[in-house]
């Protein structure tokens, strides 16, 4: 009988031990897969913010491409203005120069 319960002592005891052993192990092993997923995490964050600040730099530039090109289109406007006046002016001018060469003409005056 002595037997039987030294058996069963040590075979309860391995028993029990191996229990505690795999429920810590287990809770070791969740941690490490907590540990790994906030790592891995931390890494898609970081690259997330490293693109996040590449892309604010191009935006900053293409703004500053962008207000560029307005004022040159206004430029170019004011241009445009300027030369449909001055065309305007021309055409002015040419008709007051034929009305006077006819004025020249019809009054025999060389010219």
């Amino acid at each position: 009988m002595e037997l039987i319960n030294a058996v069963l002592l040590t075979f309860g005891t391995s028993l029990a031990t191996g229990f505690v052993t795999f429920i810590f192990s287990r809770r070791r092993n969740n941690i490490d897969n907590i540990d790994a997923a906030t790592e891995t995490w931390q890494k898609i964050v970081d690259k997330l913010e490293k693109q996040i600040e590449k892309l604010l730099i191009k935006v900053d530039h293409l703004e500053t491409e962008n207000n560029n090109l307005k004022d040159l289109i206004n430029s170019l406007k004011d241009e445009i203005d300027l030369l449909k006046k001055m065309a305007t002016l021309n055409e002015t001018l040419e008709l007051k120069i034929q009305h006077y060469e006819t004025l020249l003409s019809d009054n025999h005056i060389a010219y």
